[in-house]
């Protein structure tokens, strides 16, 4: 994995570069990277997993200070870097999104816009006879999406679906 291969060569004289990574839903993978059999790697994916993060990556690096910590303290200190550093961080939730196109008029676009900036993310927008609209709706809502911009507009709104991917919405 390059990025893992970079963190090692930005910290080329740590003695470990421990990693763990968990991607999608059921690819994950973790390395001791010659520390002592699951004293490392393992306790990495654990706080990773403990705390339900998806999409991620973790590569503790460490020195070696000469004083050999033993497998209990090492698994401890692994864990617990990881856990801080899961505490720390800023965490970016990105959600699983229906792509769809849609028309609307423009005194109907005005009246959904609040509602567009703050539960999808507008991907395109176009502006001719109407206003033609191509944003990405988590799925969770797309059924009460729908029907709200239904509500909002004179008329039955139609709705292209142009596929799914996962989205940052804010």
């Amino acid at each position: 994995m390059d990025f893992v291969k970079t963190i090692k060569q930005k910290h080329k004289f740590a003695k470990h570069s421990v990693y763990a990574y968990s991607l999608y839903k059921d690819i994950v993978k973790f390395s001791d990277d010659g520390e002592p059999n699951g004293t490392a790697g393992i306790q990495v994916f654990n706080s990773i997993k403990s705390a339900e993060l998806q999409d991620v990556v973790m590569v503790v690096s460490r020195y070696f200070g000469g004083v050999l910590l033993g497998t209990g303290n090492l698994s401890r200190a692994y864990r617990r870097v990881s856990e801080l550093v899961i505490k720390n961080c800023k965490l970016i939730e990105k959600k699983m999104c229906r792509i769809l196109e849609f028309q609307v008029e423009y005194d109907e676009f005005y009246k959904i816009s609040k509602f567009l900036k703050s539960d999808c993310s507008l991907l395109e927008i176009s502006h001719s006879c109407n206003v033609l609209l191509k944003i990405a709706v988590p799925l969770k809502i797309l059924e009460k999406f729908q029907t709200i911009i239904n509500e909002s507009c004179s008329r039955k709104t139609e709705f292209k679906t142009c596929g799914d991917g996962v989205f940052l919405i804010s």
